[in-house]
């Protein structure tokens, strides 16, 4: 363990946060497990100590840090082999007008090309800005406040840029470890949701058998999570310690919270792993669903389960069908119906200018405002289980989950045309006359004021700045209040948001989303073919033509094809070995290729474990 911190560079304090950070994460959901308290252990363990049970396969890049190249226009640290940006996208080599030297190694990739900041897209424009702002610790109140650190382009920073946060309007402001008293003992839960499943807890032989439950879907949720959001100039914000649930971050966490944001992605998301092996002797939910209804099913699930599941794992029965989930029919249930909640039919989301999405403005009964809530579930229950998700989220929602400033500088992210025209309106001398009042006109016809009796009130130069400001927190806030709020509360009642903002935006969007470029280099390094199939004529040949015409193919047709051996469109940030180790933690850790003989049906399909299935021609 002590190399693996040395190789990482993880400091002392950072080891800290880990244990505390793990002790918190327990609490949670020990709360939900326990109506009456939960046994306070978890720092008296080193069996769910910091990055017990971590192997180096778990680390995200199996490198040191010196062997790692810095993307030169987004500053992220990439694998050796990697020949594109795991953030921006940006390809290998590409260095920026102000800085033009390209190194040794690059060149011999043959990669070198020369980018201007004007010439920056917004995915690389949002990686640039993603440590804008930071989070830092004021000695005076022993809590966090906001400091800007990073400057946008010239071209990009709009005049007289103000600066906005989402943040709670709850009445209270108590510590999270007041949510979790701390003196009961001796009473432990542990949950399986699966007949024959076993929990076991190797220092506790006096506790009651393990209580198995089934799922009631008639139950309500847990309901100990409020979330109630307001929009409000920076200036106007005490502090950067209160999360968006309304509680404020212990002391003790802060300073860990701090440090840890200035360490490398690597580390951050050792931190978090470790947050997940302490909760992985939890059990397990077991969703039975039908394939041709998996949608409704699985939302219904999701927005009925109990408490004392809420911090589980997930396991997946596709009824009708055979197979034992293995990891490959969790992969699958987590790509169809992450693709079907994204789906214009089912309403909940809409797609940007930047191939993003945002939340659909206009659903807003309550049956919808119920689904977000599952699809928060859905995205703690996707960390949870180390999986990552076909979709991307415009970059504001992925800012207002950590309660990051936003900006005009973000409508560039979800609508070009909607930033250029705010710009405008913002610099214009002659605002009088665009004949503009207070309001402004939503799908179907309807008026939306954006103060009290807007229609009435015209733009004028006295008041062309709230009205840019107004405009601004409708489009990015005000309209998917209600569904941003119920998301979030879906979100954090299973992993709480300080768990979360130790990343920047676009570190999150990395682990919630994975990696989008396929790199086959890497899957080729973990892929063993059968002795069957190596002992078929011209094996080598066959096989050097499948990792060719992988290679050519165009990213969408990879990730079809990784889909189909694996049962996900992306790749964990750990890469093709994270795939294939799902419950085989001591065991072979590579993916298989088995063989068929020409004769053999492979008409149906179930994802494997780690195998990809070839015929022989």
């Amino acid at each position: 363990m002590t190399s693996v911190v040395e190789v990482l560079g993880v400091g002392a304090g950072v080891a800290a946060f880990l244990a505390l950070g793990s002790y918190s994460f327990y609490k949670l959901c020990m709360k939900a497990l326990s109506p009456s308290g939960y046994t306070d252990h978890l720092l008296n363990h080193d069996s769910v100590g910091a990055l017990n049970g971590l192997s180096r396969g778990d680390i995200p890049d199996r490198e040191s840090d010196a062997s790692k190249w810095l993307c030169n226009v987004c500053a992220f640290a990439n694998g050796r082999e990697t020949l594109a940006c795991a953030l921006c996208e940006t390809k290998r080599g590409t260095s920026v007008a102000a800085n033009t030297s390209v190194t040794a190694s690059d060149s011999d990739h043959g990669l070198a090309f020369v980018l201007h900041p004007s010439e920056f897209s917004p995915l690389q424009h949002s990686a640039v800005m993603r440590k804008e702002w930071r989070r830092v610790l004021d000695a005076a109140t022993n809590s966090m406040t906001w400091v800007r650190t990073t400057i946008a382009p010239p071209e990009l920073e709009a005049p007289a840029e103000r600066y906005f946060v989402v943040t709670s309007t709850l009445p209270f402001d108590m510590t999270d470890d007041a949510l979790y008293p701390a003196n009961f003992l001796n009473e432990f839960v542990q949950v399986v949701v699966e007949e024959g499943a076993v929990a076991t807890h190797s220092e506790y032989n006096d506790l009651p058998e393990t209580t198995t439950t089934t799922l009631n879907l008639d139950m309500a949720a847990n309901n100990s999570v409020c979330i109630e959001l307001g929009f409000h100039p920076i200036e106007d914000v005490e502090h950067a310690s209160r999360t968006l649930m309304g509680t404020r971050v212990s002391p003790w966490l802060t300073q860990q919270l701090v440090d840890l944001a200035d360490q490398p992605f690597t580390a951050k998301y050792v931190a978090l792993l470790s947050l997940l092996k302490a909760n992985i002797d939890h059990g397990h939910v077991k969703f039975r669903v039908y394939r041709h209804h998996l949608y409704d099913e699985s939302m219904h699930m999701l927005q009925s389960l109990q408490p004392n599941v809420l911090c589980t794992r997930t396991r997946i029965e596709l009824l009708g069908e055979a197979g034992i989930d293995a990891g490959g029919l969790q992969r699958e249930w987590y790509t169809l119906f992450t693709q079907a909640v994204f789906e214009p039919s089912a309403g909940l989301f809409v797609a940007t200018d930047s191939y993003g999405y945002t939340l659909n403005p206009s659903s807003t009964c309550r049956s919808d405002l119920e689904k977000f809530r599952a699809v928060g579930r859905l995205l703690a229950r996707s960390i949870l289980d180390e999986q990552v998700l076909p979709f991307h989220l415009t970059v504001p929602l992925f800012k207002m989950i950590l309660g990051t400033p936003l900006s005009m500088t973000d409508m560039l992210y979800m609508d070009k045309q909607m930033y250029t025209s705010l710009k405008f309106v913002q610099s214009t001398l002659d605002v009088d006359g665009l004949c503009l009042d207070f309001s402004v006109t939503v799908e179907g016809g309807n008026v939306v004021e954006l103060v009290p009796h807007g229609q009435n009130i015209m733009v004028t130069a006295a008041n062309q700045a709230e009205y840019v400001q107004r405009m601004l927190q409708y489009l990015l806030f005000d309209r998917i209040q209600l569904q941003l709020q119920s998301l979030l509360t879906g979100l954090f009642e299973i992993l709480p948001q300080y768990y979360l903002i130790m990343f920047d935006h676009k570190e999150l969007e990395l682990v919630l989303c994975g990696v989008t470029e396929i790199d086959v280099a890497d899957w080729k390094q973990f892929t063993v073919t059968s002795s069957v199939l190596r002992d078929f004529e011209y094996h080598s040949m066959k096989m050097y033509w499948f990792w060719d015409i992988l290679e050519n193919m165009a990213s969408p047709d990879r990730a079809k094809i990784l889909q189909f051996a694996t049962g996900s469109t992306r790749v964990p940030v750990q890469g093709i070995l994270c795939i294939c180790r799902f419950q085989r933690p001591h065991g072979q850790r590579r993916c298989t290729v088995p063989v068929f003989d020409q004769g053999d049906s492979v008409r149906t399909w179930r994802p494997p474990i780690g195998p990809f299935v070839l015929q022989p021609h």
